[in-house]
């Protein structure tokens, strides 16, 4: 990603949202230049509740351009977006077109999602765009006016969805390139070098190469494009080669950069600078893999690059001279101890934020950690937390294979493979199989600190002999294996006692039936009216996974549960509920059960006795990691559903924050922020860090019926009260009522937000994007006075809940005692409003907010503000 900065701001682009998001997104984000405080945010405009920014902005007369989308199934929308840099206000929007309306006809065969495009150019009041999705364009700035648009061939393939993440991530963006009167784009989905009549957007040329990368770079007579590992300066005029240079590498790190010295190529083996005017190598400098720089910024005295771990400069004015300087302000910074409450005693030990189109991998040999693969790798803990060891890009990010022990990690396709160090991830050894003896990959296998490469062969293809069986490295050297000796390789895990004894287990007559060798029956659960998708044993136990995925109330509702029954006579242990799961991998390492779905990734075991004195554990995080603490306070309000009673009082309250009406109700405390900061940003200076995160906050929560009303009334203990005026209430201090979303719907809740903004109650009603009734519009302030505030709620609709009829009311007060440090908020709403019982989702939230953004919440039930389909606690109310 490329931010813009423009005077004392930095204009950049968050691609899946942040922590006080829930779902996932993509926004512009206005920083300042000095100290990176946020000044504004397109994530908070209504307009674009439902659009996606989609890459980097480009910055020009006050006014900041971004390409945005809608995604659909069906028809994705695409957008191009114009914001105020001063004040983030949206300017213009321009529905540029939809998918498949200017592509080719066979669209099924495309896939339109804008994964990675160029960052739009402006020149002259115009900017111009590449969507990656079939469309180039260039639209006016002052207006958003489209001055002319066009598709250009695309790449058809019969699995488009793995074609294009395969294109969109194994292909750089580039840039765009505008001259005098010609505009050259190289689309990531298409193999084909594109020139534009800059005023009317005809086709001057168009160049096809199957190696075409990217654009690089540009200058006023040139344009340089990479194909494969060469380099190639071309005129924009007409496309014609005016010099190339193929440089002696396995493959370039991002992409050239142009800068006094030249035209910066770095490899994985070395940094070139070459002549921009013939191509010859000016200077060059050796490097290791681990210190090879991308996105090079030639600054004179100096470069700076982003390495696989860090940021690097290169300092000096000869490369010959030059040391790499690690610049990491945390490199020295000792591990960060944090106490967590242990969960041996339970079954669900964590439920961890799972990464988009991704899975993991076990392991027989190290089953104290799991790899975690998509575009990234991720090596983690199993227990306490599913702590982080490393990340780092994978090497292979689609189709691809995985297997990992102690000592290594291997990552293999049919053609290559990469074997990388397990306790730093980075690369020790790889391979091109395919392309250097032309033959591909069968297998890999890790034995302690031996990885052996099977070969396979090409069908109908004589193979010369003597030919290689395997490739076996040994940690420094690769050598070629001319015939499989299994003594090589011998496995050091000796066989274990089954606990089954010849015990198998069936689903019969909808039950799950426990045979013996004999196929005697030894005992059967109750009936089940979901299948089982895997029983397996857990010592004294057994565990069955259940799904049940039907249309109900015309959506489709899918809920799984983990039931845990008596491995001696079949009685039902315990039962646990994901509501909105459908687990697409189920995997079973050391005793423990790994569920993945799209949104979580749950580590189930069989609980144990823990002593008193271990009833918290220390754990030690080697880089911030807040996911991991998150996941065990998921994982104890997915078990362990928070119950309250709501009980109904003799008389009505008076809704004025005064709550002393509320003396005969106990309260319900909370406290303990969950910290969704996306880092610890005391870490140098903090002993220790609780798993509660945020400190001086805490509430009394007391709800209550009368007539055909509910009653909330909230006393907060927070040390900092602060509330902003801007749409989205619940980024304050404040307090949210969620409801009204039954289990299983792919419907958002409604949220009810009561603020006190500058004395004055406030309140607004809808999603967590979008509002569909406040008490103060933007740039409103109906009353300046403090006090109560009534409203009528309109009639609206979300989904199938539906707003009560005009006659209804909202009552809102809340204020705020300096001298105690305590706000004190209490609202009345329509019972027809607030649904609650087992069988639908509420919870109530007090956000916290003491100026430097959200720091989270004080939360009945977790995982609301995580992605979409996050809310796993469910609250079950009872009237009296």
């Amino acid at each position: 990603r490329t931010a813009a900065v423009v005077g004392d701001r930095v204009y950049c682009h968050l691609a899946w949202g942040h922590h006080d998001t829930y779902r996932h997104t993509g926004a512009v984000f206005a920083l300042d230049r000095s100290d990176g405080q946020m000044l504004w945010s397109s994530l908070y405009l209504p307009e674009l509740a439902d659009i996606m920014i989609a890459g980097d902005p480009a910055v020009s007369r006050g006014v900041v351009v971004a390409l945005a989308w809608r995604p659909r199934e069906a028809l994705p929308l695409f957008f191009v977006v114009g914001l105020s840099a001063e004040t983030g206000e949206l300017l213009w929007l321009n529905h540029l077109y939809s998918g498949g309306s200017l592509t080719a006809h066979e669209n099924q065969f495309f896939f339109d999602h804008p994964l990675a495009n160029a960052t739009p150019v402006i020149a002259d009041g115009v900017a111009y765009l590449c969507t990656g999705a079939g469309v180039v364009a260039a639209v006016d700035i002052a207006d958003g006016t489209t001055r002319w648009a066009m598709s250009y061939p695309r790449l058809k393939t019969t699995n488009s969805a793995q074609w294009a993440s395969h294109m969109t991530t194994s292909r750089p963006a580039g840039i765009i390139a505008v001259f005098e009167n010609t505009v050259l784009f190289a689309p990531v989905d298409s193999h084909v070098l594109l020139a534009v009549d800059r005023s009317t957007g005809k086709t001057k040329y168009r160049r096809e190469s199957l190696d075409l990368k990217a654009v690089a770079a540009a200058d006023a007579e040139r344009a340089y494009l990479v194909e494969g590992t060469t380099v190639r300066a071309i005129k924009p005029a007409d496309g014609q080669t005016i010099w190339e240079r193929s440089l002696s590498t396995t493959g370039l790190v991002g992409l050239p950069t142009l800068g006094p010295r030249g035209l910066m190529c770095p490899t994985w083996e070395t940094l070139y600078v070459l002549d921009p005017v013939t191509g010859a190598v000016r200077e060059q400098k050796n490097w290791s893999r681990g210190d090879a720089c991308s996105h090079l910024c030639d600054l004179g005295d100096r470069l700076v690059g982003a390495t696989q771990t860090g940021l690097n400069v290169l300092a000096g004015q000869k490369l010959d001279d030059i040391d790499p300087a690690w610049l990491a302000p945390e490199a020295d910074v000792k591990p960060v101890p944090v106490e967590v409450p242990s969960r041996a005693d339970s079954w669900v030990r964590w439920g961890l934020p799972a990464v988009d189109r991704g899975d993991f991998v076990l392991s027989k040999d190290d089953p104290d950690h799991i790899l975690i693969r998509s575009e990234l790798l991720q090596l983690r803990d199993m227990e306490p937390v599913p702590t982080l060891r490393w990340q780092r890009q994978s090497p292979l990010p689609w189709e691809c294979e995985a297997a990992f022990n102690r000592h290594w990690v291997a990552v293999w396709n049919l053609n290559d493979v990469y074997v990388l160090d397990a306790k730093t991830g980075r690369t020790v050894w790889k391979d091109h199989l395919n392309q250097r003896i032309n033959r591909p990959i069968a297998r890999v296998r890790i034995v302690e600190r031996q990885v052996q490469v099977n070969l396979g062969w090409q069908g109908g293809r004589v193979l010369p002999q003597p030919a290689p069986a395997f490739i076996l490295f040994d940690g420094e050297n690769a050598k070629e294996v001319l015939r499989d000796d299994p003594s090589i390789l011998m496995a050091k895990t000796a066989p274990r006692d089954s606990v089954d004894q010849g015990v198998t287990y069936a689903f019969e007559g909808r039950r799950i039936r426990a045979f013996n060798r004999d196929r005697r029956q030894l005992w059967q659960t109750l009936t089940l009216l979901d299948e089982p998708r895997l029983t397996t044993r857990m010592g004294k136990y057994v565990v069955a996974l259940t799904q049940d995925r039907t249309f109900r109330q015309g959506h489709l509702r899918g809920v799984s549960y983990l039931r845990v029954f008596d491995a001696g006579d079949g009685q039902t242990v315990k039962s646990i509920a994901f509501p909105k799961r459908w687990f697409h991998r189920v995997g079973e390492s050391d005793g423990r059960l790994l569920l993945w779905d799209c949104a979580f990734l749950y580590c189930i075991a069989a609980p144990q006795a823990v002593p008193a004195d271990q009833a918290t554990v220390v754990i030690r995080q080697d880089r911030p990691d807040p996911d991991a603490i998150a996941a065990l306070r998921m994982a104890r309000d997915l078990e362990d559903v928070p119950v309250f009673e709501i009980p109904t009082l003799p008389s009505a309250p008076r809704v004025d924050a005064g709550l002393s009406e509320w003396t005969g109700v106990k309260p319900c405390r909370l406290s303990g922020v969950m910290d969704w900061t996306p880092d610890f940003v005391r870490r140098g200076s903090t002993a220790i860090r609780s798993y509660a995160g945020s400190e001086g906050c805490a509430a009394d929560v007391r709800m209550a019926f009368f007539g055909e009303d509910f009653y909330v009334a909230v006393e907060v203990s927070d040390d900092k009260h602060w509330a902003s005026p801007a749409p989205g209430l619940w980024r304050s201090d404040s307090v949210s009522l969620i409801f009204g979303e039954p289990k299983g719907e792919e419907i958002d809740p409604l949220i009810l937000t009561v603020a006190l903004v500058n004395g004055v109650p406030r309140f607004e009603l809808g999603t967590a994007v979008s509002a569909l009734a406040v008490s103060d519009p933007a740039g409103q302030e109906l009353v300046s006075s403090p006090g109560p505030r009534r409203f009528l709620l309109p009639s609206l609709s979300a989904g199938p809940i539906a707003l009560p009829k005009p006659t209804q009311s909202l009552e809102i007060a809340a204020r705020r005692d300096e001298a105690t440090r305590r706000t004190y908020y209490e609202f009345r709403v329509p019972r027809l409003l607030f649904r609650y019982g087992p069988d639908f989702y509420w919870d109530l939230i007090v956000n916290e907010n003491d100026g430097a953004g959200r720091a989270g919440a004080l939360q009945m039930a977790s995982a609301t503000w995580g992605t979409e389909e996050t809310q796993i606690g469910s609250l079950r109310g009872t009237r009296k």
